[in-house]
């Protein structure tokens, strides 16, 4: 007689607690129940059935002799492996004949977590990083999305990639540009500086606030445009950088700023694991608000207040001139005044440095 049993392999179920009796399909329990009531139990075999040693279910009894049929089903994110009889290998077929021929039978399942395999894939990826050696580093994280992405989803390191290497869809491009030429270091963010220079704002000194209103409005434009070239430019023709180079751009920052922005927001929020290499985004203003510098440079000085850590620069539309939009991309609202906020912090050496600024008190128009 020949006995039909499926496994039914369910992922949130079956790889953590194991299988039960409902889990098998076409065994009829009442059947083939041992009796506890019987001092004298029925002679026959069980099977106790493990699935990636996450614990056993015991199935019969079975007849002597018996031959029973176990089918193992393709689990979301897991590859079968094989199955073991009492500890030793018996096939790598999905679907096998079991013989009854004696007592306690041990049945294992052997599946691959695949988003294990994943994880394995990224880590020597990032080490790879680590030692500068892209071109292995690009293979093994070729080899990532060669899985289904279901797969790569469940992987720990998924939001990582995700930033990582943006768009899905996209991937092998992202990873082909993925090499020693396109990956920006602070030597080389440190040379493309140079060119601005001659656009450096001078030291921020104390005494640059008793100036006159239009001079503190152009120290702070030419602020804000200096460290928005240097935060953006050099990064412009790239398609990744290192920590290194974020390190660098604070650090040229930090004369201004108390706590130096870095490309925080051109730079992917994420890196791959400890190596610290970011995507970098190609688009980072888009459907953005304009700018501080664009505002300062656009719009008419109203007046400057000066006040204990704090500058307030009030702005408003130049009239006659074309309409400032209040988003990079263009069309309404359009800007009608606002105010430029920078927080400030002053030393005992006759400096300041810039805490934070922002728009406030912005009027719009359509």
């Amino acid at each position: 007689m020949k006995r039909l049993l499926i496994l039914i392999l369910m992922v949130a179920v079956i790889l953590t607690i194991g299988i039960n009796i409902e889990n098998v399909r076409g065994y009829e329990g009442s059947d083939n129940q041992e009796n506890e009531n019987t001092s004298e139990p029925k002679e026959g075999s069980f099977i106790y059935i493990n699935i990636n040693d996450k614990g056993s279910t015991k199935l019969g009894l079975f007849d002597e002799d018996e031959t029973i049929f176990l089918s193992a089903e393709k689990i979301k994110g897991y590859e079968f492996l094989s199955w073991e009889i009492d500890g030793e290998k018996f096939s790598e077929e999905k679907e096998i004949d079991l013989n009854t021929d004696k007592r306690d039978i041990k049945v294992k399942a052997n599946y691959e977590n695949l988003a294990k395999e994943v994880d394995e894939l990224i880590k020597k990826a990032d080490e790879e990083i680590l030692n500068e050696n892209y071109d292995k580093a690009q293979k093994y994280l070729l080899e990532v999305y060669e899985y289904d992405k279901s797969i790569i989803e469940k992987s720990k390191y998924y939001e990582n990639l995700e930033v990582f290497l943006a768009d899905y869809n996209s991937t092998e491009d992202n990873l082909n540009k993925f090499t020693k030429d396109n990956i920006s270091t602070a030597r080389d963010y440190i040379e493309s500086i140079k060119e601005y220079e001659n656009q450096k704002p001078e030291p921020p000194k104390i005494e640059i606030l008793e100036r006159k209103p239009e001079e503190i409005h152009d120290w702070f434009y030419k602020f804000l445009f200096y460290t928005e070239k240097i935060r953006r430019n050099p990064l412009m023709y790239v398609y990744f950088a290192n920590l290194e180079t974020e390190n660098a751009i604070r650090e040229e920052e930090s004369e201004y700023l108390v706590n130096p922005e870095g490309s925080y927001w051109h730079l992917g929020k994420r890196s791959l694991i400890k190596s610290k290499i970011y995507l970098i985004s190609q688009n980072p203003e888009y459907d953005m608000p304009v700018n501080e510098s664009y505002i300062l440079h656009y719009l008419d000085l109203k007046e400057v207040i000066v006040e204990e850590g704090k500058v307030i620069i009030s702005m408003e539309k130049t009239p006659g001139y074309p309409s400032l939009s209040y988003f990079n991309t263009g069309g309404k609202p359009y800007i009608k005044s606002c105010d430029a906020v920078f927080k400030i912090k002053k030393y005992d050496d006759g400096t300041f440095k810039i805490k934070d600024y922002y728009i406030d008190n912005m009027i719009t128009e359509r």
